[in-house]
């Protein structure tokens, strides 16, 4: 069972292949760079929660970023 480290009320965000614990991979979600953008969005194409990270990003009405696969500016 992977514990989870980081305390959040969205139990999915564990299974998200952009959660590494660490944080290596916020850059390329939260960059101008259209190669960033790019990778995050092949990231989140293969990743089994992306409807529940756009959703959730969609309920918190993030302002910027790439959430579960779209860029929102």
């Amino acid at each position: 069972m992977l514990e989870l480290l980081i305390q959040t009320d969205d139990a999915w965000r564990v299974d998200g292949r952009c959660n590494d614990n660490a944080g290596t991979m916020t850059h390329l979600f939260f960059s101008d760079k259209i190669h960033h953008i790019s990778r995050a969005k092949a990231i989140c194409a293969k990743c089994t929660v992306a409807t529940e990270c756009l959703d959730a990003a969609e309920r918190r009405r993030e302002r910027w970023g790439v959430w579960g696969g779209e860029l929102i500016e």
